[in-house]
């Protein structure tokens, strides 16, 4: 897949003159933005262009708000589902104060209808504003579209429950520890992903319970607790290998009951029947099922037998 920051680069760089873009944030890539990814996808295939898709960073509520929520997905998750969706090339633009301030039609004029791209569609969730105040719609859209000879699919938001699905919505449901609701929204399971780094070692030395600590940043976790989880090692090298699946429990939590507890959560994995050196590795902790509640135990005994139990539970519900 072609990232891109500009479709002036996507020219200039890379040779591209045909394309169809969907447009939008895509925090999480839920149902709604996968239903959007499809039709932008078969939109590109009937006007034989790539398919695109354009987004921004940061988050356009940092630089508008001054806040942002945190994130889903981080950006090399969110472009590896872009991938599997069938998605060709991605503009990240880089989302600045002077492109706040941009008017829907200057918006356009500057990153869409670029010289030397054939733009040949647009496809969007119906409900998307874009340019200052929000002023720009799919109304914008199909005007522009008339006068410059590209479609416009306008894609309706998926109802689940009664209420529209929304990268909100999933992080509410997350906040509260409501994995399976966030599931049924995402289309997949919930999860995070990160780089394996050392710890303090007391998994292994004082529990007998070997952990992998995953850096993770800017993206949502579960509330502290203990998860089965299916973990996911990635090669270093994408053509080198498959990436690898194993079962396991994820611990998110601040070691209560140990004498210098941690400021702030941290996320540990612990791989069923795994025995390597994993430093350094990239891995994917998808949460399946909400175990128990961080605690604090009085001794380390009480603590190790409860992770025995754990495991047991995981294992229950991981059917392994």
């Amino acid at each position: 897949m072609i990232v891109t920051s500009s479709l002036n680069r996507l020219v200039e760089k890379h040779g591209v003159h045909r394309v169809a873009v969907a447009c939008g944030v895509f925090d999480g890539v839920h149902r709604g933005h996968q239903a959007i990814i499809r039709n932008l996808v078969a939109l590109a295939r009937s006007t034989d262009a790539l398919p695109g898709l354009m987004t921004f960073d940061p988050h356009p509520r940092a630089v508008v708000q001054g806040n942002a929520p945190p994130l889903l997905t981080g950006r090399d998750h969110q472009l590896s589902i872009f991938e599997e969706l069938g998605i060709e090339v991605a503009v990240i633009i880089p989302f600045t104060r002077e492109i706040a301030e941009l008017s829907a039609d200057e918006f356009l004029d500057l990153e869409l209808l670029v010289d030397g791209i054939d733009l040949t569609g647009i496809c969007v969730g119906s409900s998307w504003r874009f340019g200052a105040g929000g002023k720009g719609t799919t109304a914008t859209l199909e005007h522009w579209g008339r006068h410059h000879g590209f479609h416009v699919v306008s894609v309706p938001e998926l109802d689940w429950y009664g209420r529209l699905i929304s990268s909100t919505r999933i992080r509410k449901a997350i906040c509260e520890g409501n994995l399976r609701k966030a599931e049924k929204m995402l289309g997949r399971p919930y999860a995070v992903r990160g780089r394996v780094v050392h710890g303090r070692g007391i998994g292994h030395a004082r529990l007998e319970c070997p952990t992998a600590n995953l850096v993770t940043t800017e993206v949502l976790l579960p509330p502290c607790g203990v998860y089965a989880a299916e973990i996911v090692l990635e090669p270093e090298e994408p053509a080198a290998a498959e990436t690898r699946e194993y079962n396991g429990i994820v611990y998110i939590g601040t070691a209560p009951s140990f004498e210098t507890p941690h400021d702030e959560p941290v996320l540990e994995c612990h791989l069923f029947d795994f025995h390597r050196d994993i430093y350094g590795s990239r891995v994917e902790a998808r949460f399946r099922e909400f175990i128990r509640g961080d605690e604090r135990f009085e001794s380390v005994d009480m603590l190790s037998a409860q992770i025995e139990r754990d495991i047991e539970a995981a294992k229950t519900v991981l059917g392994s």
